[in-house]
């Protein structure tokens, strides 16, 4: 496995101890932090970086305080351990990714993540013949990893499981240090931003050569947790004539605005149901409890059932395969989303 190692030559002597990345500020099995959901369309500032940058991420509105959970696994515990069974810990971003590594003093080492979309359901990037390095201890500003590995994707087709091979590569970095404005006048200081930027290739069937693209930046602040305070995360397969067959967008804040985003904006997130198509359950989302109803082609109820909470998982493993609609009712608006069940993507 080829790697290649940069270290900026820069010394930033007013940082204090706590920003860089080390094993002891490395996030540990329980520990675990809630993030708000803000507006997904919101800049990456990709391009503010050095020491001493700001990323105002403060007049970005939210969803009505829906959360995803953001905790630190046993990887023996999770439902994917076969997969990666040389992790030691497996961070996970609830409805979204699940990260799984091992370390040392002086490293990171990534076996994989797995990922769920609307489209494609759950899906598993593996390093299972080379793995990935994600960091060199201590890396601090300035500081870049860069690493190959190789491994199989996991996913759905037509009903039935695949396992192409995939190869790919990952550029780690610290490439910011400074003020995170959030909202409601929330400045925090001294915040380090690692960036991570994964490309994968595989060739998958009756489709041909596609591309897996994750981009996630992490913003820090090693004085109060060692989870991350804002993600900002962007996942694409496309492939090859560029046409995208999936795409994830996700923006994580631990401050919840007080401010909603557009009406647009806000009604693409208002429901949701997933994954798209689904072989043993569904996950429904909304902004608030709901009643939910579930009809097949011929408009006949099949299942049913209320929420307390925001999210409710619903087995559909009794159901024949076919075409069914989800009716969700929140009291103050009624959707109807369209599922498929045990058949290939079917964008809504």
């Amino acid at each position: 496995m080829k790697k290649i190692v940069l270290f900026s030559t820069a010394i930033f002597t007013s940082m204090s101890v706590f920003s860089q990345f080390t094993q002891t500020n490395e996030p540990v099995i329980g520990d675990g932090v809630t993030l708000y959901v803000i507006d997904s369309a919101a800049v990456n500032y990709e391009n503010t970086t050095g020491a001493g940058v700001t990323w105002d991420y403060s007049s970005y509105g939210g969803y009505g305080s829906i959360v995803r959970g953001v905790a630190v696994l046993d990887p023996a515990n999770t439902p994917n351990a076969s997969d990666f069974s040389s992790s030691t810990q497996a961070v996970d971003i609830q409805n979204a990714t699940t990260d799984y590594f091992n370390s040392t003093s002086s490293q990171r080492i990534g076996q994989g993540y797995v990922f769920t979309e609307q489209t494609f359901g759950e899906v598993k990037l593996v390093f299972d013949t080379d793995e990935a390095t994600l960091m060199n201890y201590p890396m601090n500003l300035g500081d870049v990893v860069t690493d190959t590995y190789q491994g199989t994707l996991f996913f759905i087709f037509s009903g039935i499981p695949q396992s192409p091979p995939a190869t790919g590569a990952i550029t780690a970095t610290v490439d910011g240090q400074g003020t995170l404005k959030l909202a409601n006048g929330n400045d925090i200081s001294n915040v380090l931003r690692y960036k991570l930027v994964d490309t994968a290739n595989a060739t998958l069937p009756l489709v041909g050569d596609v591309k897996v693209v994750r981009k996630q930046f992490e913003y820090y602040d090693h004085t109060s947790s060692s989870l991350p305070l804002f993600i900002h995360t962007y996942l694409s397969v496309t492939q090859s004539n560029g046409s995208v067959l999936a795409e994830i967008s996700n923006v994580l804040s631990s401050v919840d605005p007080t401010e909603f985003v557009s009406i647009g904006e806000l009604n693409k997130l208002v429901v949701n149901v997933f994954p798209n198509p689904a072989a043993n359950q569904i996950s429904i989302e909304a902004a608030e409890p709901f009643e939910y109803t579930l009809l097949n082609s011929e408009g006949k109820i099949v299942l049913k059932g209320n929420c307390k909470e925001t999210m409710k998982k619903v087995s559909v493993e009794s159901l024949t395969p076919g075409v069914y609609f989800v009716k969700v009712d929140t009291g103050a608006k009624v959707e109807i989303k369209f599922r498929r069940k045990n058949c290939f993507k079917r964008k809504l």
